[in-house]
């Protein structure tokens, strides 16, 4: 990212950016999230906490770009005050979106809020002028991988697309699904195996045409990008990101490229 330095976000949780340029992100393990603008300068913290093991994480930019939802989570009280919360732009208040929402979420046309629980892809109708969600949960795609402690699951939407990486004996594959959960396709065949390393967090493109794949081997860890359309992949990073964002151009914002740490 132009005129920030990664080491100034050394232990990240996740980042999300809008189409003025502007970028939300968790510097930090622990803490409030920060904005920065995409041209450089100071990052300022946009929520806050109040102890000091709670964490706000994985933010994701609602439609208008200038609400974003993020998960609030603390290991020590996971019960207190735990949940996926909205916040914005112009206000430092933030309202509580679900309590029983445990991953992370993102927001997919039309109208639906999406999460994993207990392994499960969960959509959940949500109202974006009163920013809350509402009616029944409904189901999906099971067996979505889920990293508890980190609140983080595997799968990715945008543009009104959806992927996930689904459990497979074999090669991991990238696949599409719709809103009823059917599998519509497979966009990418073969991700790799998972006894030759870890495979994680699919990020689709803001147009659907591309997706990123973190892959790891033992403390080595990088990013792929594949075109979903051939199905072919190319390395993009040589160090160990934590977490990175597409931007409306494509370029990559790396919020951490050090090594991965517990929590």
């Amino acid at each position: 990212m132009n005129g920030y330095s990664p080491s100034a976000t050394p232990s990240g949780r996740g980042g999300t950016w809008n189409r003025e340029g502007t970028i939300v992100f968790a510097p930090n393990l622990f803490g409030g999230l920060a904005r920065v603008s995409a041209a450089g300068g100071t990052p300022v913290e946009i929520t806050h906490t109040v102890n000091s093991g709670r964490s706000h994480r994985w933010p994701f930019f609602l439609p208008d770009g200038r609400h974003f939802l993020f998960v609030s989570y603390d290991s020590t009280r996971p019960s207190e005050e735990s949940g996926v919360y909205v916040g914005s732009l112009d206000a430092s208040a933030i309202n509580l979106v679900s309590k029983d929402i445990a991953s992370n979420a993102a927001y997919l046309e039309p109208g639906y809020l999406l999460s994993v629980r207990e392994g499960k892809l969960m959509a959940h109708r949500f109202d974006l002028k009163k920013l809350q969600a509402t009616g029944e949960d409904i189901p999906l795609a099971e067996g979505v991988r889920y990293v508890s402690d980190r609140r983080i699951a595997d799968f990715s939407a945008a543009n009104g697309s959806l992927i996930l990486l689904p459990p497979n004996a074999g090669g991991r594959q990238i696949v599409w699904i719709n809103r009823e959960g059917r599998q519509l396709g497979v966009a990418v065949a073969d991700v790799g195996r998972p006894s030759s390393g870890g495979y994680w967090l699919p990020l689709l493109s803001p147009d659907g045409s591309h997706a990123a794949v973190e892959r790891t081997r033992g403390s080595a860890s990088d990013v792929w990008i594949y075109d979903l359309k051939t199905g072919a992949g190319t390395r993009a990073t040589v160090t160990a990101p934590n977490y990175c964002t597409w931007t409306a151009s494509f370029t990559w914002f790396r919020c951490r490229c050090a090594p991965r740490e517990a929590t």
